[in-house]
């Protein structure tokens, strides 16, 4: 999602403690806020995806689904610190899964899901990001609680070291680490206990022009891997629920479509991705309980392994 500070996914909360004393620093550079109007910012996007799966346990994988965002946010502070520039942006988001089926379990509803985030984004010094954020979730079915958590999630774009050793190609290369840390603060989602996520994402990118330059192309390669700190992944009979979740290899391609719609239109881009992601034992259980990859709720069948596929359009103000 494009934004007005350049951000990554993700954090701990341990790092956000620390480098929240290093944010109370760059107010003392007294630097001046932006004016409003231009610093204001949107996205729109639309999703389409083969399976849904929120962080290894499946939630639907069949028919058509939908997933339409949309994200609001205002640059209100920029300054300096210790040379670098600092950036604060707070936003509001929300984003739902349309199923033309409805719910697994029967429901009628075609919203699965939907989700309320208010959130703040710190660009840091040395190419860090910090986002900082609390989601509603709520199920018109019913299949799943309906909870609330907190995110925090510290990114890191890898550019000058890439420069430092010669490996930035003439700038078409890119890398981007992210650690994400989630704690659920109402009833879990799968069970009655409130849990602790975490996450790891390393990806790369790379330039392509090979549509020229009105239509450049941007691949990128990575791995991801989702683990529960306590009882997130929860009730799994005969497994641990500290197990680790998921690891996958992802493959992606993002073009702008400056040069098809013009720029009065917003800044439109098309995006596509494919994971070959690999689940633990604990959200493989979940998906069978929920009737995803077993023959009905109260199922344990063990999905191990699957190919996701998914593409999306979106458009920036």
């Amino acid at each position: 999602m494009s934004k007005a500070i350049a951000f990554s996914k993700a954090t701990s909360v341990a790092s956000a403690v620390a480098l929240a004393g290093l944010l109370g620093g760059a107010h003392a550079a007294q630097a001046e806020a932006p004016p409003g109007g231009e610093n204001v910012d949107a996205h729109l996007g639309f999703n389409i995806t083969t399976d849904y799966y929120h962080r290894g346990v499946a939630q639907e994988n069949e028919g058509v689904i939908f997933q339409p965002e949309f994200e609001v946010g205002w640059n209100v502070w920029e300054g300096d610190v210790m040379g670098e520039e600092v950036a604060l942006r707070p936003y509001l988001g929300a984003w739902t899964s349309i199923h033309d089926g409805g719910s697994p379990s029967g429901g009628p509803s075609a919203i699965y899901e939907s989700r309320y985030i208010l959130g703040g984004e710190v660009g840091l010094p040395y190419n860090f990001d910090l986002d900082l954020g609390y989601t509603f979730f709520n199920f018109p079915g019913g299949v799943i609680n309906d909870t609330q958590e907190f995110h925090a999630t510290l990114g890191y774009d890898a550019i000058d070291v890439l420069e430092m050793t010669g490996l930035d190609m003439g700038g078409q290369l890119g890398l981007d680490l992210y650690k994400t840390v989630v704690a659920e603060t109402t009833s879990g989602r799968h069970g009655p206990d409130t849990g602790v996520y975490g996450e790891f994402g390393i990806h790369a990118s790379y330039d392509i022009d090979a549509l020229g330059e009105d239509m450049p192309v941007t691949a990128s390669i990575g791995s991801t891997l989702g683990w529960s700190y306590n009882d997130y992944y929860q009730p799994t009979p005969g497994v641990n629920n500290r197990d680790w979740g998921f690891v996958s290899l992802d493959l992606g391609a993002e073009m702008p479509l400056h040069g098809v719609i013009p720029d009065e239109f917003g800044a439109w881009s098309v995006e596509t991705g494919l994971s070959l992601t690999w689940l633990g034992n604990a959200p493989s259980a979940l998906g069978g309980q929920l009737g995803i990859t077993g023959p009905g709720p109260g199922a344990t069948s063990r999905e191990r392994f699957k190919v996701l596929w998914n593409t999306s359009i979106g458009v920036d103000f």
